[in-house]
């Protein structure tokens, strides 16, 4: 090969290896944003398991204060009967 077409084969060579660089470092950076999204999917997906835990626990403390409410009633139903 001459000096010449061997220059050119290496610079061909080296643009095919820089534009595989880039597709890779493209796949990296969409592999990353893909994950990035699945983690704030997970972290929505806490906190509304957080804010129907709390809802839940809300509504148990209702209807403790809604039987202590009866109970108190009927005892003093009990009394002046």
């Amino acid at each position: 090969m001459s000096r010449r077409r061997r220059q050119r084969w290496r610079e061909r060579w080296r643009r095919q290896r820089w534009r595989e660089v880039e597709k890779a470092e493209v796949e990296r950076e969409g592999e990353k944003a893909e994950v990035e999204r699945e983690v704030e999917k997970a972290e929505v997906e806490r906190e509304v398991e957080k804010v129907e835990v709390e809802r839940e626990v809300e509504k148990a403390e209702v209807e403790r204060e809604v039987e202590k409410v009866e109970v108190e009633r009927e005892v003093e139903k009990g009394v002046w009967d």
